[in-house]
């Protein structure tokens, strides 16, 4: 995941505008956040969720996905809740996802993808899954699946989620699998699929939280 162009970067990348353009293009490329800003900012909201114990046990989804899509909003991003993409799963019509990321130029930054589970329910992962790559018509580089997990043993739902979602095939083929290494919190877990999308590298990223409630 990068931090965005460094000016040596950007003024190398313009240099055939006369000064005043290459300023503004300069200045439009600096604006945007990063794919770690827009990375830490997703990862405290699911945090700060995770804290409102309102949230655990039997809630909605959606009012969870509200709660993220604020979150976001605070920090500055144009957020579309349950937006609708490029055309739905069937190819026929449009249809929603449950948040669209926007920088403060209207473009496409990331989609998320968010649900409930309480046990690894196969067929409900792969539709969300797949969803994503079928909504995502822009071939954007970092998209997410947050999973609020309901279910008794955490650990376990984790690592069999983690398992069946890796014996998946994908559209686009999986390069590689990478845990987050940063992440060293015992109920909230993450990894990343790398996938190749025509010749380029794109991310999903995959967030586990629990939000059972104790006995």
């Amino acid at each position: 995941m990068t931090s965005g162009p460094t000016m040596d970067i950007l003024e190398a990348k313009y240099a055939d505008n006369d000064e005043s353009t290459k300023l503004f293009k300069i200045f439009q490329e600096l604006s945007r956040p990063s794919a770690i800003q827009i990375d830490d900012v997703i990862v405290k909201s699911c945090l700060n969720l995770q804290t409102n114990r309102i949230y655990y046990g039997n809630f909605p989804e959606d009012d969870r996905n509200t709660f993220i899509a604020s979150m976001l909003e605070s920090s500055g991003f144009l957020i579309k809740d349950q937006t609708r993409r490029s055309t739905s799963q069937t190819g026929k019509s449009a249809g929603e996802v449950d948040i669209f990321i926007q920088d403060s130029n209207h473009l496409p930054i990331s989609l998320i993808e968010a649900f409930n589970l309480t046990y690894v329910d196969k067929g409900y992962i792969i539709k969300h899954i797949d969803k994503i790559f079928t909504y995502d018509a822009n071939g954007l580089q970092n998209n997410y699946v947050i999973v609020y997990s309901n279910a008794l043993n955490f650990n376990s739902f984790y690592i069999t989620y983690r398992d069946f979602v890796k014996s998946h095939t994908f559209k686009y083929p999986l390069l590689r699998v990478e845990e987050d290494p940063l992440i060293i919190y015992s109920e909230l877990k993450r990894f990343t699929f790398i996938h190749n999308r025509n010749g380029v590298e794109i991310n999903m990223h995959h967030i586990v939280m629990n939000l059972s409630l104790p006995f």
